[in-house]
């Protein structure tokens, strides 16, 4: 009775091993995090990456395309957002990777914005009586994006931008990972600011082709006396800018 008792126990050991060692292995399998960080970083880096991390951004043609927010609204807010969280993920793996004490030895530079910019955005006003209703269309933009003409303010480094005539400023500010940087915007005309969650991906040659952004302005321009002035008011946009190739 006792050998058979010890048996059974020897038995119950050996699969309790094999299956550890099989669990073992399945584990090491996996990729580490370093090794995911730098797949992130490298498909961040273009378009066709952004395809592999976002399929539903390849047409039909297999080529690169936002979708159009008047033709489908709720295809492009899925878009945008999961573009958003996974930018978002991809620069947490990467802070926990780094090393606090020793990242300000070799620091990112900012990307670098180029001066013809298309947009896909999607926004409204309010005047505080009148609720939007879009159910016949007419929410959304497709055309020339607001950011055309952008410059960098001289003795900058690059860090500074903006739009000539227009009251618009820019800056751009790196993060963990090269090709991904935070941008904040501010305007004279209609006190807005691009909002905290906004980023710019660039490429491997440090050129930005790719802005997920956020609006909001809180007053807009009116004249009084042939004079502009800012007077309340609100208006909120969810877009994304592409650079032109």
């Amino acid at each position: 009775m006792n050998k058979v008792y010890l048996s059974l126990i020897g038995l119950l050991l050996l699969g309790g091993g094999f299956w550890l060692g099989t669990t073992t292995l399945s584990k090491s399998d996996e990729p580490k995090d370093a090794e995911i960080v730098q797949r992130l970083e490298e498909d961040l880096s273009s378009v066709e990456g952004l395809m592999r991390l976002v399929p539903e951004l390849r047409n039909s043609n297999g080529d690169f395309e936002i979708p159009n927010p008047t033709v489908d609204l709720q295809k492009f807010l899925n878009i945008r957002q999961s573009l958003l969280t996974i930018i978002e993920m991809s620069v947490t793996k990467a802070n926990i990777l780094k090393n606090p004490y020793t990242f300000s030895k070799n620091p990112h530079s900012p990307l670098k914005l180029s001066s013809n910019w298309n947009a896909h955005e999607v926004g409204f006003a309010t005047d505080a009586s009148t609720i939007p209703d879009f159910s016949n269309g007419g929410f959304g933009y497709v055309g020339k994006s607001f950011m055309n003409g952008i410059i960098a303010v001289k003795g900058t480094n690059d860090s500074f931008y903006t739009i000539p005539e227009s009251a618009v400023y820019m800056s751009l500010m790196p993060t963990s990972l090269a090709c991904v940087n935070r941008i904040m915007e501010t305007s004279g005309l209609n006190g807005g600011t691009m909002m905290a969650v906004s980023y710019v991906l660039g490429g491997k040659n440090g050129e930005a082709y790719l802005i997920v952004n956020g609006c909001q302005n809180p007053a807009k321009t009116i004249i009084i006396e042939n004079q502009q002035v800012l007077a309340p008011a609100a208006s909120s946009y969810l877009g994304m800018q592409s650079a032109e190739q």
